[in-house]
């Protein structure tokens, strides 16, 4: 009877180290898809920008100008805009990681009291 729960113990800590692996790997590919999704929401909004700057500068010189200030609010508007996206998906990122491990901390500490439940029946029994 020992054996099996030395085995029993042990396929549940590969288990859980195999499921907090996958986590992880998880955890990476969300992070690197985020990372993805605002740098393209960042270079839509340059090609926007670059595209109204081309329309205006093809407009007639005397009817609509662009000065070099509007350009400059507009290109720190777009830089404004992408840093608060980067950020807001930075926290929304941490909060579904802190989530994630909350779970798994219950999970282990499940497995855990399992573990301890199983030794003390075996101890009772022998």
């Amino acid at each position: 009877m020992q054996p099996l729960n030395a085995m029993n113990i042990s396929s549940t800590s590969s288990a859980s180290a195999q499921a907090i692996a996958a986590m992880e790997r998880s955890r990476a590919s969300s992070m690197a898809a985020e990372a993805r999704r605002s740098a393209e929401q960042a270079t839509a909004a340059q090609v926007q920008t670059k595209r109204a700057v081309q329309q205006a500068a093809a407009a007639p010189r005397e009817e609509n100008r662009i000065s070099p200030d509007i350009r400059q609010i507009t290109k720190s508007e777009v830089r404004r805009g992408s840093e608060e996206n980067r950020s807001e998906n930075v926290r929304r990122i941490g909060e579904q990681m802190a989530a994630k491990f909350r779970e798994v901390a219950r999970r282990s500490e499940g497995v855990r009291a399992t573990g301890n439940r199983e030794r003390e029946s075996f101890s009772a029994v022998a």
